[in-house]
């Protein structure tokens, strides 16, 4: 996974959440199954619907995934 997305996904890091979309598109799509779980394991948490980071971070996370999936054919 892309340092980046490691970085934001694992550390929650808000502050490099925006810098995610100046990746490559096909290199999200690469690690899209990777990316997507670990979204999963932050949805999953118990505290999820009461953390805004945790909130912020997946919102963040599941646009940019989106938007890499629709700009590579």
């Amino acid at each position: 996974m892309h340092e980046l997305f490691l970085q934001v996904l694992s550390q929650r890091d808000l502050s490099k959440a925006g810098d995610l979309f100046s990746l490559d598109d096909r290199e999200i799509k690469d690690e899209l199954s990777e990316v997507l779980h670990r979204i999963q394991d932050i949805a999953s948490a118990s505290d999820y619907l009461s953390n805004d980071n945790n909130q912020s971070v997946v919102e963040i996370c599941v646009t940019r995934v989106t938007s890499a999936i629709r700009s590579v054919q």
